[in-house]
């Protein structure tokens, strides 16, 4: 490595992904992606749309990768306003144009010149919130949205009363991410603030769109990276065996996609403690908080080895800052009992995982599940069955002379078995969906409390083994 490399290495997450943008804009090496003629249709899928594409093969016709978004608005709302908004962020965005279709055994994004903004208006007359939230669910949220058919979204609006509406915005994942539902609400803030004033928005200039990051991606995984990163997933994965989680119920043959939710907290004075941690081992506190996951996991199940499969942000390019798309790539990160680390240790561990998954990211997760040939089971998903994430809150937008509060619904479906997220703002929020197939609440539930448990105690005593940790 060289010395550059390793200070790099040393630099927390963030400030690693800005710091090679600034070095790429610097030396002109990368420095920027192309634009190419915007009347092309086609452009290859993005690795973290491949990756999806995959996983979709496997259980078609699921409404798993909806991303619904519930908004209450309260006010004097102008609706056509609203929808001349959201046409004109249409006509921004490409991805809201788009589908992935099958070209010549290759999937590909088709991207159509325009599409029909219809956001239909529904009667609510005299629904409660929560009663249109589930109806909306049921009516839109929770109906799969088939990759080869455009557009990818669907909007409604229900009119609960004069001053009283929800607002419904379902999208694919495949074309949608977190970052892109932050400039989503802040665009059509702005968009719908200038139609209500009857005047022409002004937004920035996008820096390129979805589908020239998608050419430029393409065009650098030569047959020489390709196969560095192939070396790199396998010797990172390599003798990896599943281990579960003890289940409540027989896994059944065929995986199933109904799911739940649990929601917890962690302890408001443990988030101190994890950033000092994150701050003194100069890493995020992300890699704080999954070490504690893989501790819990390793005391569910008494294996050797953890996996835990992670959603990685590829964004590390100033041009695609504003744009919507799918950036996003899944990796499975290992943590490795055997030498009965530290909490300290683990944390480190950790963080090395995520550098590394950063480093190699480019690889579309189907490539990595071929590249390390795990034995196949049609009953769970490749590599994981569990997935962990850390996320910031948001808002919802902020409409001009309204109140808009975001709520959250869950469709009743999952992806894996369980789906663990912190999201950290005014606290630290524990949402768990999980599989109702294979397990049941009080499980789940019993869980949430242990992790918090336990990073309370590997907190508290960083040196000591983790397999003693809260058992002395």
């Amino acid at each position: 490595m060289t010395d550059l490399e390793q200070r790099l290495a040393a630099l927390p997450l963030g400030a690693r992904a800005g710091f090679l943008a600034q070095l790429r804009a610097a030396t002109g090496a990368d420095s920027r992606i192309p634009r190419t003629d915007p009347t092309q249709v086609e452009a290859p899928l993005t690795s973290a749309q491949r990756t999806l594409w995959f996983v979709e093969q496997l259980t078609p016709g699921t409404a798993a990768y909806n991303m619904p978004h519930y908004y209450r608005i309260h006010g004097r709302l102008d609706a056509d306003a609203l929808r001349r908004a959201l046409a004109r962020l249409v006509e921004r965005h490409e991805p809201l144009r788009s589908c992935l279709r099958l070209r010549e055994d290759a999937p590909v994004q088709l991207v159509l010149p325009r599409v029909p903004v219809d956001l239909k208006v529904v009667d609510a007359s005299g629904m409660s919130v929560t009663r249109a939230v589930e109806a909306a669910g049921a009516e839109i949220a929770e109906l799969p949205l088939p990759l080869d058919r455009p557009p990818l979204w669907r909007a409604a609006l229900y009119r609960l009363g004069p001053e009283e509406h929800l607002f419904v915005f379902v999208i694919h994942h495949a074309i949608f991410d977190g970052v892109s539902a932050a400039v989503f609400e802040r665009e059509l803030a702005a968009l719908f603030a200038a139609e209500a004033r009857g005047e022409e928005a002004t937004l920035p200039a996008l820096g390129v769109r979805y589908s020239d990051y998608a050419r430029w991606q393409a065009s650098r995984l030569s047959e020489e990276r390709t196969a560095d990163l192939i070396r790199y997933w396998r010797q990172e994965l390599s003798d990896l065996r599943t281990a579960d989680l003890p289940a409540d119920r027989p896994r059944p043959a065929q995986p199933g996609q109904g799911g739940s939710l649990v929601v917890g907290r962690l302890p408001d004075d443990l988030y101190p403690a994890v950033r000092e941690l994150a701050r003194r081992l100069r890493t995020t506190e992300f890699a704080v908080y999954l070490a504690a996951f893989w501790a819990l996991s390793h005391r569910y199940t008494g294996a050797p080895d953890v996996v835990v499969g992670a959603s990685t942000n590829s964004r590390d390019r100033p041009e695609v800052a504003d744009t919507i798309g799918f950036f996003v790539n899944v990796v499975a990160l290992r943590g490795r009992f055997a030498a009965d680390p530290t909490f300290e240790d683990l944390v480190r561990q950790a963080t090395g995982a995520l550098r590394g998954a950063l480093a190699h990211i480019d690889l579309p997760f189907e490539r990595v599940v071929q590249a390390v040939a795990p034995e196949r089971d049609g009953t769970r998903s490749p590599l994981f069955q569990v997935a962990f994430a850390v996320n910031g809150e948001l808002p919802g937008p902020r409409l001009p002379g309204l109140e808009v509060e975001r709520i959250y619904h869950h469709q009743g479906t999952t992806r894996f078995d369980m789906t663990w997220g912190l999201t950290l703002g005014e606290d630290a929020t524990i949402v768990v969906e999980y599989g109702t197939d294979v397990y049941g609440e009080p499980t789940v539930s019993a869980m949430v409390q242990n992790y918090g448990s336990l990073l309370r105690a590997m907190l508290g005593d960083l040196h000591e083994p983790v397999s003693r940790v809260a058992r002395s």
